[in-house]
């Protein structure tokens, strides 16, 4: 850098030839101290920003006064000394500008790391939230689908116990014609005819006749007869629940009585269990004296 300038090496007095130049070997250690310095040139402490251009104007001048052959030694060793100094600030500027470089280059990943690390989170738990959120609903639909949501089952559907006592059995051809709308009202009323449960209002009370019974269902039937001779049927639930249908005598010893009506049953008496149903019971007087009793039940969980 230095090669088309004067040695530096030789001390001077006021007898030096003209054209040699001499500096102390206090102001050449300066200068040598700053070599790494010159503009463009890498440092140990890394990238370095450009010097300004005033500082390199400085730097020029005090350069040329340095090695200028005729400039006094005084004035050589006190410009070496400010030039030793210059480039000394101009290193330690381009060291500090490329130490904030590399800090805020490093603070700005830092800062990327911490925002893709919160992203990832807040989408984890906003996952987690609508996976909890869906579970919940969907148990709580499969709840209360099966507490309010009823089912119908056929009387085959209940225990076998009470499906045979929910069907009458058939009686002999000489019982069934005495029972049948033809004969029934022949014979005298007993103690056993009359209703323990209420008589529908408008029959005739003297009339009731007791048609079947039963412990465990609730279709025990009585047949009556209304004001102007209508036959009747009454088929009794639970307690005091029960359902009455009128047709004419002719209708009835051609083609029967059906009732339909709803009360609610327990589902297995005989087991002690006091757990009841709602049940649909078609109960079906023949022209003959049959009585068949079908029934569809609602069970709610």
């Amino acid at each position: 850098m230095l090669a088309d300038e004067p040695s530096a090496g030789h001390s001077s007095d006021n007898n030096s030839s003209p054209g040699r130049v001499g500096v102390s070997g206090a102001g050449l250690g300066r200068i040598a101290g700053s070599a790494t310095g010159i503009v463009g040139e890498p440092s140990p402490g890394g990238p370095r920003s450009e010097a300004r251009p005033d500082e390199e104007a400085q730097r020029a001048e005090l350069r040329r006064a340095v090695f200028r052959p005729g400039t006094p030694d005084d004035l050589r060793e006190q410009k070496a000394a400010e030039l030793a100094a210059l480039e000394q600030a101009i290193d330690d500027e381009r060291y500090a500008a490329g130490l904030r470089e590399s800090t805020a280059s490093a603070e700005a990943a830092r800062r990327r790391d911490h925002t893709r690390s919160l992203r990832r989170k807040w989408v984890l738990l906003s996952l987690g939230i609508v996976v909890a959120v869906l579970a919940v609903v969907a148990v709580t639909s499969m709840l209360f689908a099966g507490r309010t949501q009823p089912r119908t089952l056929a009387a085959s559907d209940v225990s076998a116990s009470d499906a045979a006592a929910s069907t009458f059995p058939a009686l002999s051809p000489a019982e069934a014609e005495a029972q049948s709308p033809a004969q029934i009202f022949a014979r005298p009323q007993t103690s056993a005819d009359m209703p323990t449960q209420g008589f529908p209002v408008g029959l005739v009370i003297s009339s009731f006749r007791l048609l079947r019974t039963s412990q465990f269902t609730p279709t025990t039937a009585f047949v009556a007869l209304g004001p102007d001779g209508d036959t009747c049927l009454t088929v009794y639930g639970t307690g005091t629940d029960f359902e009455s249908k009128c047709t004419l005598a002719e209708t009835a010893l051609r083609g029967g009585i059906t009732v339909v009506f709803s009360t609610v049953q327990n589902m297995n008496p005989r087991t002690g269990s006091t757990a009841v149903s709602s049940v649909t019971f078609t109960a079906e007087w023949m022209p003959d004296g049959q009585y068949t009793v079908s029934s569809a039940i609602t069970v709610a969980h």
